[in-house]
C-alpha cells in the first residue's frame, strides 16, 4: 500500500471514529433537551389547567377536561402535593398502535373534595423530530467525510508531488550514462535533506563504479598480455616434438589448453563487464533477417558434421535496433548452442518476425530448473569444455535493450524465445 493511500486511511478512520462517538454522545443530549422542553410546557400547561379548574369548579367543567391529554380524577386523599413526572405508552387510534407519552400528575381539592390532575403529551413528534435530525446528521456527516477526503487526497499530492519526483528521478536513473543526478530544491526540509542525501549517495556509488569498472578493464587486458605470451611460449615448444619425451609432450598440451581456456574466460568475462557497463552505445536499424541468414550459412559445415536437420522461417526485413557487434554475438550464442547441446540425428528450427526471435533444437533433458542456465558459471555438464557465459552473456544483451528471453524445455525441445520490446 502506498504511503499517501495508508496516511488517507488513517486519518478517514480517525475522523470516523471522532464523529461516530460525537454522534452518538448527541443523541443523549438532544432526548434530554427534548425532555427538559416537554417538562416545561406540561408543567405550564398544569399551572394554567389548574388556575382554570379552580375558577371553574363545577363538575360539569371538570368532566369535559378528561381527554387523552387531560384528566381529572377523585381520589380519596392527597398524595401528590408535587408535580410527578411519567413516562407512559397510551393507544393512538390515528397511529393505530401505543404511542409513548410523557405526563405529569398533582392532586388538589375542590370545596374539600380531593382530585388528581394528569397532563399528557405525545413523544412521537419528537422522536420523528430526533430521528430527522440524526438522518440530516448522518447525511452532513458523510458529505463532510467524503469532502474532506477528496480535499485530503488533494492536498497530500501536492504536499508528497516532490517526493515521487524524486522517486521517479531515481528509478529511472543508470550509472552507465555517467550523469549525475540532479535534484530539484522543494519546500520541504525533509525533502530536500532526503535529496541531498541520495544525490550524495549516487556520487559515492558513481565513483566506487568508475575505478571498479576501470579496475575491471585493466586487470583484463593485463592478464590477457601474459597469457598470450605464454600461449605463444607453449606453441614454440610444442612445434620442437623431437627434443621433448612424450610425458613432456602431454603436459606441455594440458598447459596449453588450460591457458586457452584461462583466455577465452578472460575475454568473455571483458565482454560481460563492457555489456553491462552499456560501452556499446552506437546503435542502429539492423536488418536481423540477412545477419541471421548469414550466420546460418556460417555453421552449415558444423551442422552437417553432426548430421543435424534446420528448418528455417524469417520474414525478410525485420529491423531491430541494437549494436551490431552485439547482434552479432547474441546470434553467435544462440547457434552455437543449438548445435552444441544437440543431439545426433537432432533438428534445429529457427523462426523470425518483427516481434520475436525463436531458436530451438532437440538435446537431452535435465533435471535443473531452465532458468538456472542463465546463472554465470552454470553448465550443463560437469565435464563440458564450455565456459558456462554464453547464456549470460545472451541474458546481458537482452537487459540491455530491454528484450524478454525466455528459455523452456518441452517434449524434448530446448526453446529460446527473444521478444523484441524496443522494434521501430
Amino acid at each position: 500500500m502506498k504511503l499517501l493511500h495508508k496516511s488517507q486511511k488513517f486519518y478517514f478512520r480517525l475522523l470516523l471514529g471522532v464523529l461516530v462517538v460525537w454522534t452518538v454522545l448527541t443523541l443523549p443530549i438532544m432526548q434530554y433537551v427534548v425532555q427538559e422542553y416537554v417538562d416545561e410546557t406540561l408543567h405550564s400547561d398544569m399551572m394554567n389547567t389548574l388556575d382554570r379548574v379552580q375558577k371553574e369548579s363545577s363538575t360539569a367543567s371538570l368532566s369535559l377536561l378528561n381527554s387523552s391529554h387531560y384528566s381529572i380524577q377523585k381520589i380519596y386523599k392527597l398524595k401528590y402535593q408535587q408535580v410527578q413526572y411519567k413516562d407512559t405508552m397510551l393507544y393512538n387510534r390515528s397511529e393505530q398502535e401505543l404511542v409513548p407519552y410523557r405526563q405529569i400528575s398533582r392532586d388538589f381539592e375542590i370545596h374539600s373534595q380531593p382530585y388528581r390532575l394528569t397532563l399528557r403529551k405525545s413523544m412521537l413528534e419528537y422522536d420523528d423530530l430526533l430521528i430527522g435530525i440524526l438522518l440530516t446528521e448522518l447525511i452532513l456527516v458523510l458529505l463532510l467525510l467524503g469532502g474532506m477526503y477528496l480535499v485530503n487526497r488533494k492536498l497530500l499530492q501536492k504536499i508528497w508531488k516532490p517526493f515521487y519526483e524524486t522517486l521517479q528521478a531515481t528509478h529511472n536513473y543508470r550509472l552507465s550514462n555517467d550523469q549525475e543526478l540532479k535534484l530539484a530544491d522543494t519546500e520541504i526540509d525533509e525533502f530536500d535533506d532526503l535529496n541531498r542525501v541520495i544525490e550524495g549517495m549516487l556520487q559515492r556509488i558513481q565513483k566506487d563504479y568508475k575505478q571498479l569498472k576501470q579496475f575491471t578493464e585493466n586487470a583484463s587486458h593485463e592478464i590477457q598480455t601474459p597469457l598470450s605470451i605464454i600461449q605463444s611460449r607453449l606453441e614454440l615448444l610444442l612445434q620442437q616434438s623431437d627434443a621433448l619425451e612424450e610425458e613432456q609432450m602431454q603436459w606441455m598440451g594440458e598447459a596449453y589448453n588450460a591457458t586457452g581456456r584461462l583466455s577465452r574466460l578472460n575475454r568473455a568475462l571483458l565482454l560481460l563487464t563492457k555489456i553491462e557497463n552499456n560501452q556499446f552505445p552506437e546503435t542502429q536499424n539492423l536488418d536481423l533477417s540477412q545477419k541471421l541468414e548469414a550466420f546460418i550459412r556460417q555453421w552449415t559445415d558444423l551442422i552437417g558434421d553432426k548430421q543435424l536437420s534446420i528448418i528455417t522461417d524469417i520474414q525478410p526485413g525485420v529491423q531491430v535496433p541494437m549494436n551490431e557487434d552485439l547482434a552479432g554475438i547474441l546470434m553467435r550464442n544462440l547457434l552455437s548452442n543449438a548445435v552444441k547441446h544437440n543431439v545426433s540425428d537432432g533438428s534445429i528450427h529457427i523462426r523470425l518476425d518483427s516481434d520475436h526471435l525463436e531458436i530451438k533444437n532437440t538435446g537431452e533433458v535435465s533435471d535443473w530448473d531452465p532458468q538456472s542456465y542463465f546463472d554465470r558459471f552454470q553448465k550443463g555438464k560437469a565435464d563440458s569444455s564450455s565456459l558456462g557465459l554464453g547464456l549470460s552473456i545472451i541474458q546481458a544483451i537482452c537487459d540491455l535493450y530491454d528484450f524478454d528471453i525466455h528459455y523452456e524445455v518441452e517434449n524434448g525441445w530446448h526453446i529460446f524465445n527473444i521478444e523484441f520490446s524496443l522494434v521501430t
